[in-house]
């Protein structure tokens, strides 16, 4: 009976802290103090209009309610001259990119910014970027709204 209590009372002390978590994060995010939605990082060989994904990871949101005015951002650093990255923030059901998709490049680094003309729901997508011939991307981003 005392460790069916005691299971109770970690199960309770745990959903409490990521209810408690949770909340802070969205009061950040709302505040503007911490804007971030995500981090992704990629390493892709693109050979011939084929992909073959050698690494992507992503942790965060990858699905927002934004309101008209905000403005939806990457922050990318490309470690590849021959990389060739695609940025978009679109309505989720929009086929393909969208209008304001971006396209990047070679090696740097820079703020990729969409203004929100209507509030919805939005999709973040960042992905490399077909190319004819040899073309290795690897790339770090964060992305976020404002």
């Amino acid at each position: 009976m005392i460790a069916l209590m005691s299971k109770k009372a970690t199960l309770k002390a745990s959903f409490g802290t990521l209810t408690a978590a949770l909340c802070l994060w969205v009061f950040a995010y709302v505040s503007t103090l911490f804007p971030y939605l995500g981090w992704g990082r990629a390493q892709n060989n693109t050979e011939f209009a084929t992909s073959v994904d050698l690494a992507s990871f992503n942790v965060g949101v990858p699905y927002m309610l934004l309101f008209e005015g905000q403005t939806a951002f990457y922050d990318y650093t490309s470690h590849s001259e021959e990389s060739r990255i695609t940025f978009d923030v679109k309505p989720v059901f929009t086929i393909g990119y969208s209008d304001a998709a971006q396209r990047v490049s070679g090696e740097g680094s820079g703020r990729i910014e969409i203004p929100i003309t209507k509030t919805g729901l939005y999709t973040f997508k960042h992905e490399p970027s077909m190319a004819r011939g040899h073309a290795y991307t690897h790339y770090d981003t964060v992305w976020g709204a404002i």
